[in-house]
């Protein structure tokens, strides 16, 4: 209470100030020039001239563009202060153009007491053409109603007005500068449009206009309503008497308004007109009743054709009811708004989930209006997804004899605590009313796969600001479908939308064992029926397989498995994604832990390769995710080439294929999305209206199904890391340390066949609380003049020890490098400093490793080492660090 007298003194205090005092705070302020339009509409109008609009435009560099701010003026003494302002180089996702937007702003002016809040009018930003015969470009922003200050970034207005190029090749520069034009709607001088009566029946929000007439005229001509708007900023209309042989008509007319810009179009408030105790009900959204063009936004001046009922009585009638007295009544009535519905919840595939059913009643007369072209789509009632979830509607699309299924993501009153994008996986589906047997059919969306979210339906997820793009499938059912699979019973078909909200199923944990001096967190994936995901993979219609979601620990990391099959001969990628998990506000980010993928064959060596972060993945990849997937995956795209994984034995393929169930998943058609499914332990992106990909080398047709399995192996703690020994030679302190490559043959083969990129030691320590090291071979190909031949590198490492700390740096201590031979030993020696190694190799790590290496690319031909350094299979490397 104190606040409020407060401001009801200021604002009286104000309101009482001299004439002059006013004055004198709005004098040095530009000010619009108010003039009466011929339709009676009173105007402030303010130009902006914008000069050297060339340079402008070309010194947009950044992603996101530049701000012009434009002066500060009044709409008219006293007024509000408005202020213009103009981007350039904001990027149209649409087409990819940069536009020029236009805005305003309400900032604080020196009559803001005396003024009514929130600012009331309506404002057109004008680009206006400098030329005779072109038109101007506009832009109306009628809902922009806000107080000085509240606004954030540009203000009130559009970023894509007009295209850069258009600017500069149009009719809108003259000496190189833009006229920008601001007219705020102050008010009218002619009939203010009538206000219809807003109230609460049942549980819809309606408005309702009542018409009484007075006089009726000659039969033949028609008698028209004043206009009237269903609210403040709504819809204008018009109702109109008719009269015939056929009796007496009542119809509704939308007129062109100053709000009709921010409105939703076409017209889709189902209505009611009542008459001498009759009635009719039109729904916009179901067609039949009227013409769709009775619902489009209406050209300037020009009224939409009317929609409503020829007889709605008889003129004897009529004329009897005037008589005695009564008058004649007309009543129009509009539901407004109605308060949305709440999916159910249930338990579905260890999944909480959202379920909303949706019955479409006389589909048959609505799939005759739509084969003739009168019906488009149909909309759902409002639903939350839960109590305090999210707004959705439902939408079916008539087109090309198929009828397309969608949802959209309205803006609702829990928006400000909830999860930004959308990242649930939902299904649509059109139920099968059968009692036996039923098939329901449908296309499943998980809005995390990039191709879903980003291509095929990139404006979808968002929060809403009124209503985001709708998201689904263009093709679920072909009008013959519909009757053929008894998807329709009583004249009505069932949709309906199920939303996986969270699972509720035990988490997976993989397993902690010992391996390479560490502990270790691995887990092992069985993909089933692999041969024959490759070949729908080679034919198109597979983009990826998702294993389940694991937690490497108890409080740790959550992560999962994905596979890439490629289209053709060629190979399958196997990546690690982090996923979002429960413990992610305790863990350390990035991703801090080296792990190795694994392709696990019966009577093969597994496939291996080690990846850490700063090997090369973008750095997105190891940040905390922001959604359920992080948005880039890390792993190996070449791990293992299709003709190995058809090279299994005949005999390994009688192995038993584990039970599947068949489920609904994400589709990444960017045009249509399609159905596809996946099982429990792998979720399978099946593209199966992408063309068939002929093949160089197709599968053998009768094949049985082969399983493989994918493991990951993250190193999560170093146990007892090896130490080089120190001893003293000729005086000085030296440490040795003794890398023994087993199976020198099959390691060098996996370089060969680009299995592994390079050969690594285990991480060892200089010495006690020393320095951290790694020693790595590999293996490229040396061209002369004489023949083609391989060679093999030896390079050392710096790796993040645990005393980096206490250490000095850069790393300053002799290495000398030896491959120990039968009879002699090749030796290799780094100086740092006088080495042609860069000299960040020795600088500290700042990941997992330096990324920079130091060592010998070309030390000796393959040939040689076998003949000359491998002993009993086995190769024999020595590192000596000079330590003093």
């Amino acid at each position: 209470m104190d606040w409020y007298l407060w401001m009801l003194l200021g604002a009286v205090s104000f309101l009482f100030l001299p004439d002059d005092s006013k004055q004198e705070a709005g004098d040095n302020l530009l000010l619009a020039q108010v003039k009466e339009l011929p339709s009676g509409v009173l105007i402030a109008e303010y130009d902006w001239l914008v000069q050297d609009v060339v340079l402008l435009l070309q010194a947009t560099h950044s992603p996101r563009g530049h701000a012009y701010d434009g002066p500060d003026f009044l709409t008219s003494r006293p007024g509000y202060k408005l202020r213009l302002r103009l981007t350039t180089g904001h990027t149209n996702p649409a087409d990819g153009l940069n536009y020029i937007g236009l805005w305003f702003s309400v900032v604080p002016g020196p009559y803001d007491e005396s003024l009514q809040w929130p600012f009331p009018y309506a404002v057109n930003m004008t680009i206006v053409s400098r030329k005779e015969g072109f038109h101007s470009v506009h832009a109306a922003l009628e809902r922009c109603r806000t107080r000085p200050g509240l606004l954030e970034g540009e203000g009130c207005g559009t970023p894509f007005l007009i295209p850069h190029e258009h600017v500069l090749d149009g009719p809108f520069l003259a000496n190189g500068a833009l006229l920008v034009r601001a007219t705020v709607f102050l008010e009218e001088k002619s009939l203010i449009p009538k206000r219809t009566r807003i109230f609460m029946r049942a549980n819809r929000l309606v408005s309702e206009f009542l018409w009484q007439v007075d006089d009726l005229p000659s039969p033949g001509l028609p008698v028209v309503s004043p206009p009237f708007q269903l609210d403040n900023e709504g819809y204008l209309l018009q109702l109109q008497l008719t009269f015939s042989s056929e009796g007496v008509g009542l119809f509704a007319a939308i007129l062109p308004s100053a709000h009709d810009s921010s409105l939703t179009w076409p017209f889709a408030l189902p209505f009611e007109l009542a008459l001498l105790d009759r009635r009719g009900t039109v729904d916009p959204t179901a067609g039949g009743t009227c013409p769709q063009a009775a619902f489009r936004k209406p050209h300037a001046n020009r009224t939409n054709p009317p929609c409503g009922f020829r007889r709605m009585g008889t003129l004897k009638a009529l004329q009897a009811r005037a008589l005695n007295g009564s008058g004649v009544v007309a009543r129009f009535t509009a539901v407004l708004d109605q308060v949305p519905q709440v999916a159910g919840l249930a338990f579905r595939d260890q999944y909480l989930v959202a379920e909303y059913t949706w019955r479409v009643p006389h589909i048959e007369r609505k799939l005759q209006l739509a084969k003739a072209g009168r019906l488009s789509n149909l909309l759902s009632e409002r639903f939350f997804s839960s109590q305090q979830g999210y707004l959705m509607q439902l939408q079916i699309k008539f087109q090309n004899h198929s009828m397309g299924l969608y949802l959209t993501l309205l803006e609702g009153a829990n928006d400000p605590s909830l999860q930004w994008p959308f990242d649930k996986r939902f299904s649509l589906l059109v139920l099968d009313q059968r009692e036996a047997g039923a098939e329901h059919v449908g296309v499943s969306v998980e809005p995390t796969d990039p191709q879903v979210g980003q291509e095929a339906c990139p404006g979808s997820f968002w929060r809403p600001f009124g209503r985001n793009d709708a998201c689904g499938s263009a093709h679920v059912l072909t009008y013959d479908q519909l009757y053929d699979k008894k998807f329709i019973r009583y004249g009505a078909i069932l949709l309906k939308v199920v939303i996986y909200l969270d699972e509720v199923r035990p988490p997976r944990f993989a397993s902690l064992i010992f391996q390479e001096n560490h502990l270790s967190a691995r887990y092992e994936w069985f993909v089933p029926d692999l041969l024959d995901k490759i070949r729908r993979a080679r034919e198109g219609r597979l983009a990826f397989l998702d294993s389940e979601k694991f937690y490497l620990s108890n409080n740790g990391y959550r992560m999962m498995l994905r596979l890439y099959p490629e289209k053709g001969p060629g190979f399958v990628g196997l990546y690690a994604v982090l996923t979002r998990g429960v413990y992610d506000s305790e863990l350390r980010w990035p991703f801090p832990h080296a792990y190795s993928l694994e392709v696990i064959m019966e009577g093969r060596p597994p496939l291996r390769r080690t990846t850490h972060p700063g090997s090369g993945c973008p750095d997105i990849a190891f940040q905390r995710p922001d959604r359920e997937l992080s948005e880039w995956s890390c792993g190996e795209g070449h791990m293992v080439a299709h003709e190995t994984l058809l090279g299994v034995p005949e005999e390994n393929w009688n192995r038993p294929v584990a039970e599947t169930e068949e489920k609904t998943s994400a589709v990444s058609n960017p045009n249509s999305l399609v159905p596809h499914a996946f099982t429990e332990k792998a979720v399978e992106m099946d593209l199966d209206e992408v063309p068939s990909v002929p093949t160089d080398q197709p599968i053998r047709k009768k094949q049985k199904p082969v399983g493989v399995r994918f493991a990951i192996t993250v190193f999560l703690q170093e146990l007892l890391p090896p130490v080089a020994s120190l001893r003293l030679e000729n005086g000085v302190l030296v440490a040795k340390y003794s890398w023994v490559l087993p199976d020198a043959t099959a390691n060098i083969g996996r370089l060969q066949s680009r299995e592994k990129n390079r050969l690594e030691s285990s991480v060892f320590y200089s010495e006690n609380q020393g320095y951290a090291m790694r020693l790595a071979l590999s293996l490229s190909r040396r061209n002369s003049l004489s023949n083609d031949e391989q060679v093999v590198g030896l390079f050392w490492t710096l790796q993040t020890g645990q005393h980096d700390n206490a250490l000095q740096w850069p790393f300053s201590s002799i290495v000398t490098l030896s491959l120990v031979g039968r009879i002699a030993s090749l030796q290799r020696v780094i100086v740092p400093g006088s080495s042609k190694c860069p000299m960040e190799a020795f600088d500290r790590p700042q990941g997992p490793n330096n990324e920079h290496s130091c060592g010998f690319a070309s030390l000796l031909t393959l040939s040689e080492l076998f003949s000359n350094y491998a002993q009993n299979n086995m190769l024999h490397i020595k590192v000596t660090i000079t330590l003093s």
